[in-house]
């Protein structure tokens, strides 16, 4: 027995050595049948040899798919192999030519790059065929309304079914069917994660069959970057939105201006950006802008513009006293005032010439970024600034006010009133939704006729469990959750002005941006009804910039991100600890096509799933 043991280790070693030596790995995955993990073995251990990513696609009964479709009907644990991008096509799409024409600018630009960055790190290695059973993939897509541009109301919904109608033709059918072209984009997004590269077999692979429809739960799934704080080169926007789209999320919040930097050139007032940029090479031009809008929208994603006043206005509003206007703003760069921030500044909402500039800027932006809503700001209005100016006192005492806090009120409530009719004559008359950020403002009494419930979006970004959310929502109005103890990124690094804490520390781990559910934190609140539950529109995550720039942006999102997206297009039935092994997967997927994203385990983990968590794991004994 001694003997035969021997012998069978040396066997065991003589072909570990053969396979080192002919560059061959060792290695294999087998797929533990009760827990639907894969792990890393030697092959010699394994009486069938997998390779990583068959193992992963063919263990667990959802695949790796990020997020989880809303109605998973039939994935096949057989699997079948192409070897060239050329093997997959689009046979047809029945839609008008405008959608026609983005289905193949987004399959051959964007969905054959997935396919090529899946081909290990060579991508000109030799391709198959090493046997004859690979197939060719011919995709059918109907779109039944043509629609170009993304809103609140598009369907986004898809089916997608995929069939080996014969085996003896080696032929596979994929059928998409979508009522726009973004349903038809996110099931090609699907459609590419039921695809992967088998290292072994130096060929592609792709579940057999397959039956899919699903759609988003929140119409609205999002993220806000600001771009004032630090000025973002579109190169790393770009790489945002990417990120994004991998993951279904639909709305890039862009964050336009702010008290210490105003980054756009518009074409009504340049001197905006002359006076507002950082640099004059750190300005967004209208170039730039559409140029981000059309990359948006082929993956799926609109920009909705925030244009923040009265509060958050400063720098770039100089220019008025100089060129006629009189004063546009008052206190910019103001060191005597304590303004959250560090950096004051505020509208100044008596000057009628402010009205002639918001129009102008409303205007080229609603023609630079069509987008259904746009954001006004208005949060964190200081209303000692105004008070220092004798502009606003004169004005108060010819109203016969005393300056008491209601009457700073009713001249935030000015404010508001004119610059909501300004937007809708910047739009041609046409009302369009505005959105605000929740402030002192809508938690006074009868502030619904300072923001009419009709034209009124309130974007909620204090805490989750404060009564800001139920309070809205019963007064009528929709809302969008930023709740800054769940979903602000930019925090745990401490205070960027002294050591104290930051304000929204500490930092926002994934596993519980995953297990936040907003619908069901709104039904935790007494007196909440569900038949309100739909003013719920969805959420973003906060991305501000006071410690991030560039070439650090999408680190701090990614894969975090993800977390958030499953949660918010699924609403699935599950915790972290049953979606973290497709997470850690979706975020090799990220980096593998080119987007940097924080490590969360090590990488051994991501080969030997599910034998990470120890301690915290209620399952295993601490020590």
């Amino acid at each position: 027995m001694v003997l035969k043991t021997c012998d069978t280790l040396t066997l065991v070693g003589f072909l570990f050595i053969l396979q080192v030596i002919h560059g061959e790995s060792p290695y294999s995955w087998e797929c533990d049948s009760i827990k639907r993990t894969c792990s890393k073995v030697l092959t010699s251990q394994t009486t069938a040899p997998l390779d990583f990513m068959e193992c992963k696609m063919t263990c667990s009964d959802v695949g790796t798919l990020w997020p989880l479709p809303t109605n998973l009907e039939y994935l096949s644990k057989a699997l079948v192999t192409f070897d060239q991008v050329e093997d997959i096509s689009i046979a047809t799409c029945d839609c008008d030519a405008i959608t026609e024409g983005l289905v193949n600018t987004f399959f051959n630009d964007v969905f054959l790059g997935y396919l090529k960055a899946m081909r290990a790190t060579d991508p000109d290695i030799p391709t198959g065929p090493f046997t004859q059973d690979t197939f060719q993939v011919e995709i059918t897509i109907l779109v039944e309304n043509p629609q170009e541009s993304l809103t609140l109301r598009t369907d986004e919904s898809y089916s997608l079914s995929i069939i080996s109608d014969d085996l003896n033709s080696k032929k596979l059918s994929v059928g998409i069917r979508a009522s726009t072209y973004f349903g038809a984009r996110h099931a090609m997004e699907t459609l590419s994660q039921l695809i992967s590269w088998n290292n072994q077999k130096n060929t592609f692979q792709i579940h057999d069959q397959v039956l899919i429809t699903d759609a988003p739960y929140f119409p609205h799934r999002g993220i806000s970057v600001d771009t004032a704080r630090q000025f973002i080169p579109i190169q790393y926007l770009k790489k945002v939105i990417d990120g994004m789209s991998f993951n279904k999320l639909n709305t890039f919040h862009w964050h336009l201006s702010d008290s210490q930097s105003f980054p756009v050139e518009l074409p009504s007032f340049p001197q905006l950006a002359q006076y507002g940029a950082y640099y004059e090479n750190e300005v967004y031009s209208a170039e730039d802008i559409l140029d981000l809008v059309e990359y948006a929208m082929l993956r799926g994603i609109r920009l909705v513009p925030e244009l923040d006043g009265p509060r958050h206005a400063a720098n770039g509003w100089q220019f008025g006293e100089i060129e006629g206007l009189g004063t546009l703003a008052f206190c910019i760069n103001d060191d005597e005032l304590r303004c959250r921030g560090g950096v004051c500044g505020l509208l100044n909402p008596i000057n009628p010439n402010l009205y002639i500039v918001l129009e102008g800027i409303f205007r080229d932006l609603r023609h630079l970024i069509p987008s259904d809503q746009f954001h006004l700001g208005a949060d964190e209005v200081v209303f000692h600034c105004w008070n220092k100016s004798m502009e606003i006192q004169n004005w108060m005492f010819d109203q016969g006010m005393s300056g008491t806090k209601d009457d700073f009120y009713a001249l935030w409530h000015l404010y508001q009133t004119n610059t909501l009719e300004t937007l809708i004559r910047a739009n041609d008359g046409q009302r369009i939704k505005a959105t605000v950020w929740t402030s002192s403002l809508t938690q006074r009494d009868n502030f619904d006729q300072v923001l009419p419930v009709e034209d009124y979006i309130i974007q909620i970004w204090t805490n989750h469990d404060e009564p800001t959310l139920p309070n809205l929502i019963g007064q009528g109005y929709e809302v969008i959750l930023s709740h800054e103890d769940v979903y602000y990124l930019g925090c745990g690094q401490g205070s960027w002005g002294d050591k104290a804490p930051a304000h929204c520390d500490p930092f926002k781990q994934w596993r519980d941006i995953y297990d936040f559910d907003p619908l069901d934190n709104y039904l935790a609140f007494e007196g909440s009804e569900i038949d309100r539950s739909d003013q719920i529109l969805g959420a973003e995550l906060g991305m501000w910039m006071e410690q991030t720039y560039g070439p650090t942006l999408e680190a701090q999102i990614f894969p975090r991100s993800a977390a958030f997206a499953e949660r918010m297009w699924t609403k699935p039935n599950l915790n972290w600890t049953q979606a973290e092994i497709r997470f850690i997967h979706q975020r090799q997927r990220i980096v593998e096509r080119g987007v940097i994203a924080e490590s969360v385990q090590m990488y051994w983990c991501h080969q030997n799933e599910g034998r990470c968590r120890v301690f915290g794991d209620p399952s295993v004994p601490e020590p």
